[in-house]
C-alpha cells in the first residue's frame, strides 16, 4: 500500500504540467515583461497586439495571451481581442506575413551534400530514417526521392528546380 501511495506520488511529480512550462518558457524567452510592458499599453486594442506580434514575430493569439498574463487585457478584454483573432483568421493560423523561421545551418548542410553528391539515400542509411522522415523532419529542407529521378523529387518537394 505504501509503495503504491508513493509511485504515485512519484508519478504525479513527474507528470506536471510540462507544456505548461514549455508555453511559459517561451513567453518569456520570446516576449519579454519588460519590453511587452513598454509596447503594449493597458486596454490594448486589437491593431496594438497586431503591432506588437509585428515587432516580436510571435502569433497574434500569444501576443494577445501574453498581454492579459502581464495585466494589459482584463479578461473580458482578453475574451474580446481573441474573438475578433478568430474572426480574422488568426485561430487557426497566421493570415498574414508570419513565415516559419528555417535554419540556415541546415540549408548549407543539406546544399553542401547535394553539391558533393551526398545522396538522400546515404543519409537516410547513416541516420536510419526513410527519406520521407527525413524530409518531414527538416520541414520540406531536404530532398526526399522515392525512386531516384529527379522528376520524383520536384514533385514531393512542389518544386520546379532541378534537385
Amino acid at each position: 500500500m505504501m509503495r503504491e501511495m508513493v509511485s504515485e506520488d512519484v508519478a504525479a511529480a513527474v507528470t506536471r504540467d510540462i507544456e505548461g512550462e514549455a508555453h511559459s518558457f517561451a513567453a518569456n524567452l520570446l516576449m519579454p515583461k519588460r519590453r511587452v510592458l513598454g509596447m503594449v499599453p493597458t486596454h490594448a486594442s486589437v491593431s496594438q497586439i497586431l503591432a506588437a506580434k509585428h515587432y516580436f514575430k510571435v502569433s497574434a493569439m500569444a501576443m494577445a495571451r501574453r498581454a492579459y498574463e502581464l495585466g494589459r487585457l482584463s479578461e473580458w478584454e482578453y475574451r474580446q481581442v481573441c474573438s475578433e483573432l478568430t474572426v480574422q483568421g488568426y485561430k487557426s493560423g497566421e493570415p498574414r506575413d508570419l513565415r516559419p523561421e528555417q535554419s540556415k545551418v541546415f540549408r548549407f548542410v543539406a546544399d553542401t551534400n547535394r553539391q558533393k553528391g551526398i545522396s538522400v539515400s546515404t543519409v537516410s542509411e547513416e541516420t536510419g530514417l526513410v527519406p520521407k522522415e527525413l524530409h518531414g523532419l527538416s520541414f520540406g529542407n531536404i530532398w526526399a526521392v522515392t525512386g531516384g529521378s529527379s522528376l520524383s523529387q520536384r514533385a514531393i518537394l512542389g518544386r520546379n528546380e532541378s534537385v
